[in-house]
Parts: C-alpha cells; structure tokens; sequence
C-alpha cells in the first residue's frame, strides 16, 4: 500500500542527552534535588520489581540489544529527524516527553514538580520547537497544583507549535473532578487540547499498576492498562466536564482502542439504568467520547482477519476516532508503512492525518 501523501504522528517521546541538560532551565533551590535522584521518583520504572535498574523493562533488554534507543525513554532530536521525519516522509511530530516528568504531578513538593514541568518545557521550545518546525508539543503541567498549571498554560500556551497541555494519568481525583477547571479553561482560552499519557507512577501516587496488586512481569502490566484510562474518561463524561466546557478536546495517548466499543456500550447501558442521576448530562455517554475524545493508534491491536479488523473499525467509528502514533523510539514502535495498512485510502488517509488535524486545529 502506498504512503499516505500526509503523516501526522501524535506520540513521539524525546529527551535531553544528559540529565544536566535541564540544568539551565531550573531555578537553583531544585537543582541537587534533580540531580540526585536523576530525576526519577520511587515507584517509577527504573525501580520495578523485576529488572534491576530497568525495572519493568528489564525483560525487553535482550530483544533490544541490538538498538539500545529502543529502550531507552525517549530519543534525541538528530535520531528523531534522521529515523522517523526523514525516513518515514512524516509531516508533523507530536513531542510528548518521557516518564520523569509525567511523574512530575505525582511529587510531594508542588514546586519541584512545576519547577520540572516549566524547566521541560522551556527545554523543548528552545532545543527542539526552535530547531524544526515539523514539531509540536503537548506542554508538561503539574495538575496536582491547578492555578498554577493553568499559570504555565497561559505563559506558553500562544506559541504556534505548542497544541497540547500533557495530563498526567496518576492523579488525586479521576479528571471530570472540577478541580482541574482551571487547566481546563486555559487550555480552552489558548485553543489547546488535552492530552492524556500512559505513564507517570511514583511519588505520592505509587499505587500498584493493576487494580489487583503489582505484577511480576512488564506483559502483565500492559494487560491491565485500560482500566486506568476508562476511569478518567468515564469522570468527564459523568461529573459534567463536557458540559461544563463544549470546545473541550481530549486525546488518549498510549491506551489501546481495541477496547473502545464494550467501553462505549456498557457507559451507555449503566446510564440508561440511572439517568435521573445526571440530569445535566444531554445525550448517552458515548455521544461525548464521539464529539470530544480521540484515541491514538499505538499500540495497533488488529485482529487475525481483515473483516474482524473492518468490524472493529466500524464499531468504533474508527475512521473519525483514531489518530497515528508510531511512539517512537520504543521498542514496539509501529512502522507507518505497515500500520492499518488493509483498511481503504480513505480511512487510513483520516488515521494519518485529517483526525490529528482537527481534533489539533493544525
């Protein structure tokens, strides 16, 4: 199948050579604490349970071994531009950071964590945003402190390649809580979508990455990632967030999609059994996932046949929902040229491009 003729990839993970390349970007009380800890929290990845400094990842490093990048947290911007812009012809690159400061909600210190969140993304502006305009930015906040999340937002929210305001998934209350109101707000004021990662344990919120406990092995914990994601999506429909905010838009990065369609028919189902519950709610919980939220493609779960595969679209309304994310330089990167590549020109035309474009006002 051929290239589509526009690519846009919505989950590309980067990073700063060395840790003391942040260094500049953060106020001096901060610096050591950085320094010391590299910038990791207890209950991250490097601290899992079964791969020594790796953590969960350790079972991946002899796959890898022959491309270390591949389980490395995010690339550098010389192998962002030559392996994946260049190579893959892609026209626009969503930035979406790494762990240390998806993490960065979850610390104790408020300060340290938008100190990081700030220090990220003034990092990002001047060494990557500055550098090539095919990318763009999904801006790191600290939701953990809303005022000034929605500080950061405003400050660098009007510059042209940023987009996005990058949510967290650890956090005190599921997003459709009205404390986040004010991030929401100036995202809404700076015509920014929200975006949601997989990622970001530790500090305060070290909770067990399944709802059963901790896992032993890293499949384990990506069988059991859904749950987390259905609960935020399930608060903004239900606790009114939708209605509350019309222009809102909210993109799920990393979470699966094959999901989607049960999701959508249970959300459905339970309110039909309680509507006097939500009587600010206008139309059925799927009908908000449908005009707000969109769902990236990475990791592609297709099934064995192509019919299965037109059936899952279909009942997912894949062809508007979906968006590409090849999410690299991980080791399960998906190759565009071998991505949804049964479906029609037309639809893998929206998937690549046009669903990024809108739900991205690109």
């Amino acid at each position: 199948m051929r290239r589509p003729e526009r690519i846009v990839d919505v989950d590309v993970h980067h990073c700063y050579e060395e840790s003391e390349d942040l260094v500049p970007y953060l106020p001096d009380e901060h610096v050591d604490k950085f320094l010391g800890d590299d910038g990791v929290s207890i209950g991250g990845r490097q601290f899992g349970n079964n791969g020594g400094f790796q953590g969960i990842m350790g079972e991946l490093r002899d796959e890898s071994d022959n491309d270390p990048m591949m389980v490395t947290a995010g690339a550098l911007i010389d192998d962002v531009r030559d392996r994946l812009l260049d190579e893959y012809d892609i026209d626009i690159a969503l930035l979406t950071g790494f762990g240390t400061f998806l993490s960065a909600s979850s610390y104790p210190d408020r300060e340290y964590g938008t100190a990081l969140c700030r220090a990220f993304n003034e990092y990002t502006i001047e060494n990557w945003l500055e550098v090539d305009d095919r990318f763009r930015y999904s801006l790191m906040v600290n939701h953990s402190d809303p005022d000034r999340a929605a500080e950061e937002v405003r400050r660098i929210g009007d510059h042209p390649q940023v987009i996005g305001v990058m949510m967290a998934p650890s956090a005190t209350y599921p997003f459709g809580n009205a404390v986040y109101d004010p991030i929401y707000q100036a995202a809404i004021d700076h015509d920014l979508t929200i975006t949601c990662h997989l990622g970001g344990g530790g500090g305060i919120h070290s909770y067990p990455p399944t709802g059963a406990g901790h896992p032993t092995h890293y499949i384990e914990s990506r069988m059991s990632r859904h749950p987390n994601i259905q609960a935020h999506l399930a608060s903004l429909v239900f606790e009114g967030a939708f209605e509350r905010f019309p222009e809102f838009r909210f993109v799920s990065l990393e979470w699966g999609w094959s999901w989607i369609p049960s999701f959508l028919w249970r959300m459905d189902h339970k309110w039909e059994q309680n509507k006097e519950a939500f009587p600010d709610l206008r139309q059925a919980p799927s009908e908000y996932i449908r005009d707000h939220v969109r769902f990236n493609t990475q990791p592609v779960e297709e099934p064995e046949t192509n019919e299965q595969l037109r059936q899952l679209l279909e009942l997912m309304d894949g062809d508007e929902l979906l968006l590409y994310a090849s999410d690299f330089p991980h080791w399960d990167f998906d190759n565009p040229d071998r991505t949804l590549t049964t479906v029609s020109p037309e639809v893998r035309r929206r998937i690549f491009a046009d669903n990024a474009s809108e739900v991205f006002a690109l």
